[in-house]
């Protein structure tokens, strides 16, 4: 709650008080987006955080006798994550919701099938996410996505030249020239 109510601060108190002239080209550029990062290095490790943080504050404002403070947080956290502009914050929420879901059901359920649904889930969303144009248009809009599918088509590249054995621990980077695309990164 601390840290929501602090990126709170930050947007609406904080950012815009600050001249940015003075400081670097990358710090200028964060504070001109105004997107939340707390008191992390930048937004997306504070709505990484927040999205393994909320599910559980979830789970406890359902369990819990005293429900209110943990909804008031949980609120609070859903603004910040709202702020810090990161849809991967948003989609590894999802995710996190998806899975304590699918544990609240092997309290009632068979075990088995929800791990056979949940795998079977993840199947479906990487095949989603390999064979079809969702990941060419994700990375059309985002420069980080265009930036991490240069390094995923390498990386696959990598996997393909050796899929048993592998390169060996911290040498990807040793193979990365070797395979990467033409794409100046």
């Amino acid at each position: 709650a601390a840290l929501s109510v602090y990126a709170l601060l930050q947007v609406l108190v904080l950012f815009p008080k600050i001249d940015a002239s003075r400081f670097s080209t990358e710090f200028q550029w964060r504070l001109k987006s105004n997107e939340a990062f707390a008191s992390f290095l930048g937004p997306n490790q504070f709505a990484g955080f927040l999205a393994l943080l909320l599910p559980v504050l979830a789970g406890y404002a359902r369990d819990a006798r005293v429900r209110w403070p943990a909804a008031l947080a949980l609120g609070l956290g859903l603004v910040a994550l709202g702020l810090t502009g990161s849809l991967g914050g948003w989609v590894a929420l999802a995710a996190g919701a998806a899975a304590f879901a699918a544990l609240a059901l092997t309290r009632t359920r068979g075990r088995k099938a929800v791990l056979l649904a949940g795998g079977a889930a993840a199947a479906l969303a990487l095949l989603l996410v390999a064979a079809t144009p969702l990941l060419e248009k994700a990375a059309g809009k985002s420069h980080s996505l265009y930036v991490r599918r240069v390094y995923w088509q390498a990386a696959a590249k990598v996997i393909a030249r050796a899929p048993i054995a592998g390169v060996g621990l911290d040498n990807f980077r040793e193979h990365y020239f070797q395979v990467k695309s033409d794409i100046p990164q």
